[in-house]
């Protein structure tokens, strides 16, 4: 999965959800026009239901290693 972009994931999340992507701001993450604050993360994997580490790891935080996820 390195070397994947958010956009990359959230689309494929999006599609394996069924979800119709529209101008919506799962489109602007898809596109790369917006990035998630890491405050954002834990709601949009419940949206795409996934565990947050499903896309936290590619959430633009320089190193690309996983967040850390308060319990």
């Amino acid at each position: 999965k390195l070397g994947l972009t958010l956009g990359d994931v959230v689309a494929a999340l999006r599609r394996d959800e069924g979800i119709i992507r529209s101008q919506s701001t799962l489109y602007r993450y898809e596109v790369g026009l917006r990035q998630p604050g890491l405050g954002v993360i834990p709601a949009l994997a419940r949206v795409l239901d996934v565990p947050v580490e499903e896309i936290s790891y590619v959430a633009d935080v320089g190193d690309r290693e996983p967040a850390e996820v308060p319990a």
